[in-house]
């Protein structure tokens, strides 16, 4: 007899984790409803897939989301409010996703941060380290996870999956296509900190297959489960040498406007966010991978070196950067492979 494909909710399937996420379960054959905010088109990536159903359902139509997610195994949390609204959306979305877990007995897979470790932060990141937050928004990240965690007592199960910094091809107002590839064109790549330090990235097409793998183990795993994503951990020296390999050029290194940043933080919340954690640029932190090897020994990363040359592809692509060759004319430039 066939047997049906499992079901899984992805709240803010339009969103950087819940794209990915929706295109990682969708190719291991589970049916996912991607909910979007009604009026808003599906993302192009998620279309002309038979086991992606878009859900154009509101957040506040809690009865409806309710019936949607009785017949889902796995709620994946995607919904990520800008930093401005973090006080009061995070804990409204938080207290949805529990409910509609309870009620339907769905276990539940979101993203987790380092904010949560603050300033004060190791190196080497575990599901064992310490949160002592040293700002607002490790505060609501904190508090956050304890609601999940409570309501683990409560029979919610809940996957944290721990990522550093997101990395992706598309441009989605990240770090990586905001500030540290915008010079690009220009021959520049910007660092937001100490370049010689690592820092914690997580390539989401990796993350994104390590849910759908936790996810089809996720009656054996604890009732929470923070598990830690080692993901790529580069200094911004190396980066820019990986960069340079991915498009055959030199880098010259720029600089992130940290005054204008804080001038604009006087006015603009989100920058305030921006400024609160730059921390995380000047602090050496990578994240282990031993939790995720003990539950999914098999998954195996990209490569740091294709990671790259996908999320810069785009610009060579775009013919965004020139090469300047010996007898000073100009060429466009293409991914190395």
């Amino acid at each position: 007899m066939h047997k049906s494909p499992e079901t899984v909710l992805v709240l803010g399937a339009n969103g950087r984790f819940g794209l990915h996420t929706a295109l990682a379960f969708a190719a291991a054959g589970w049916r996912v409803l991607a909910q979007i905010r009604p009026g808003k088109p599906l993302n192009p990536a998620l279309l002309g897939q038979s086991n992606i159903e878009p859900l154009p359902q509101a957040l506040s139509d809690i009865a409806k989301l309710t019936v949607v997610a009785n017949n889902s195994k796995v709620i994946v949390n995607g919904l990520h409010p800008p930093y401005r609204s973090w006080h009061t959306e995070i804990p409204k979305i938080t207290s949805l996703v529990v409910s509609l877990a309870r009620e339907s007995g769905a276990s539940v897979i979101l993203p987790g941060n380092v904010y949560v470790y603050g300033a004060t932060m190791p190196e080497l990141l575990t599901a064992s380290t310490p949160h002592h937050p040293t700002n607002k928004l490790g505060e609501i990240r904190l508090k956050m996870e304890r609601q999940y965690r409570d309501a683990a007592d409560d029979g919610v199960r809940t996957i944290l999956l721990r990522i550093g910094d997101f990395l992706q091809r598309e441009s989605t107002g990240n770090w990586f296509d905001t500030h540290m590839t915008r010079q690009l064109g220009m021959g520049r790549f910007a660092y937001p900190g100490r370049r010689t330090i690592p820092h914690a990235f997580g390539y989401l097409p990796d993350a994104a297959r390590a849910c759908v793998g936790l996810a089809q183990l996720r009656n054996d795993l604890p009732a929470f489960a923070d598990i830690p994503f080692a993901g790529t951990t580069l200094s911004g020296d190396q980066m820019q040498q990986m960069i340079e390999q991915a498009l055959g050029a030199k880098m010259k290194a720029g600089h992130i406007p940290w005054p204008v940043i804080r001038l604009l933080a006087l006015f603009n919340s989100d920058m305030r966010g921006v400024v609160d954690m730059r921390y995380l640029w000047d602090t050496p932190h990578r994240l282990s991978d031993s939790n995720l090897r003990k539950w999914l020994p098999d998954f195996r990363p990209t490569p740091v070196e294709k990671i790259i040359e996908d999320c810069v592809s785009r610009f060579a692509q775009q013919s965004a950067i020139k090469n300047t060759t010996k007898d000073g004319l100009h060429q466009p430039l293409t991914v190395r492979h």
